[in-house]
């Protein structure tokens, strides 16, 4: 295994893992300082590491700074969906982010798997 390949299945284990703490810090015990860095750790690089190895890049810097892009596109997209449909919530909003998250992950995991 290549050093970026390592990378890749680290992000792979990143991404639910930060999906669990923020499940924890916003939904289970919410108010602690932690809360807050989670979810911006969470919204700035989470969405875009489930997402950008799927394109199979080969050059670090272009992936990492396309993980924090599309991360904040992503949310952008999102959010001004559910403030036109009238649905804003942002409780809601981060389940989507997570299910998003996740779903990505899956599929970077079928796609590791399916590579070896």
């Amino acid at each position: 295994m290549t050093s970026r390949s390592l990378l890749h299945w680290l992000w792979l284990f990143v991404v639910p893992l930060s999906v669990a703490m923020v499940i924890f810090f916003t939904f289970i015990n919410p108010g602690t300082p932690v809360q807050g860095i989670t979810i911006l750790w969470f919204v700035t690089f989470c969405p875009g590491m489930s997402l950008v190895p799927l394109f199979q890049l080969k050059h670090f810097i272009i992936e990492a700074t396309l993980i924090i892009a599309m991360s904040l596109s992503i949310d952008a997209i999102v959010v001004v969906i559910s403030l036109y449909s009238r649905h804003w919530s942002p409780f809601t909003t981060l389940w989507v982010l997570i299910t998003l998250c996740l779903i990505g992950s899956l599929l970077q995991l079928r796609q590791r798997l399916a590579n070896m």
